[in-house]
């Protein structure tokens, strides 16, 4: 581990230019190649799955996550690598039943976008896609290191595709997140470039830090976990993804969920409103965030 340690420091930025200020379109541009949209893949599916889904695979995106370097590591949030080594089944309407089958042995891929033109113009639903294997993980603060077993600086594959006379899909060009470890001020404006609702389309909210210093007791009790808390709605899918200052084009921290929040019943008391006995929830526009200090720390542990 210590010899990969020597190959992170040497190819990652601690921080970005202090002197240079991006706007929202430059430092989409900046952030975006190094953005991988998370795939869980089980190709080698039992016959009874695959009749039953009358597909040969069963795939989907699990989450977000970015290049840290040019050996082909990424970050991601660990409950995203934890929730596809936890599946082995998959759920499948028949008639009036919902019935499980199993999923056999499954693997996780980093999708890098194919884009016409520039990389911040992406086609949707196009992905170059590189198995990754699990390096590390922080429990405590949520986020899991990855490697891709193919490194995408050396060799990208096929060559451009013409799609008609005045454009070309191009072979996907990967970029390196940098850091700036340093705690950002309220109200900072910032963005979340990742894929939600589990859809191969890489999306960009953004918005402001609404809290620079906070802690998640649900975590764990001793110590409290450090974590911001920004102004952005975020969704699944989205867990794993940059989070980055859009002055400075540099990642501050890591999406890792959103705050819910109940829906009550206005009458005297404000009860949370349920179905079934279960409180209702939405999302509140809030999401949470682990400092990019954590994530420097796990890089070069």
């Amino acid at each position: 581990m210590r010899f990969v340690v020597l190959l992170v420091l040497g190819s990652f930025a601690a921080a970005a230019d202090g002197d240079q200020r991006f706007s929202l379109p430059d430092a989409i541009q900046l952030g975006s190649p190094s953005v991988v949209a998370i795939q869980c893949v089980f190709d080698r599916l039992p016959k009874q799955t695959q009749d039953a889904l009358r597909a040969p695979f069963y795939r989907w995106v699990c989450g977000s996550g970015f290049i840290v370097n040019d050996q082909g590591y990424v970050l991601t949030a660990l409950h995203v690598v934890e929730g596809f080594e936890s599946t082995t089944t998959v759920k499948i309407p028949q008639g009036e039943r919902v019935n499980l089958y199993p999923l056999g042995v499954g693997r996780m891929v980093a999708g890098i976008a194919l884009h016409v033109d520039s990389p911040s113009v992406q086609i949707r639903e196009s992905t170059f896609d590189i198995q990754m294997t699990v390096i590390d993980r922080d429990k405590k603060h949520d986020v899991a290191l990855l490697k891709m077993v193919r490194n995408p600086f050396r060799n990208m594959g096929d060559p451009p595709l013409v799609l008609t006379r005045s454009e070309r899909v191009n072979s996907p060009v990967p970029g390196v997140a940098t850091f700036d470890v340093a705690r950002p001020s309220e109200g900072e404006a910032i963005a979340i470039s990742g894929f939600p609702l589990y859809e191969l389309a890489m999306k960009t909210n953004s918005g402001t830090v609404a809290s620079s210093w906070a802690t998640d007791k649900r975590q764990n009790a001793t110590p409290l976990v450090d974590s911001y808390v920004t102004d952005i709605q975020v969704n699944q899918g989205d867990s794993g993804a940059p989070v980055y200052s859009i002055a400075k084009g540099a990642v501050i921290g890591l999406c890792d969920s959103f705050t819910p929040a109940l829906v009550s019943v206005h009458d005297q008391d404000h009860a949370p409103a349920t179905v079934d006995g279960k409180e209702l929830e939405y999302n509140s526009g809030l999401a949470n965030v682990i400092p990019a200090k954590y994530l420097v720390q796990l890089i070069t542990r």
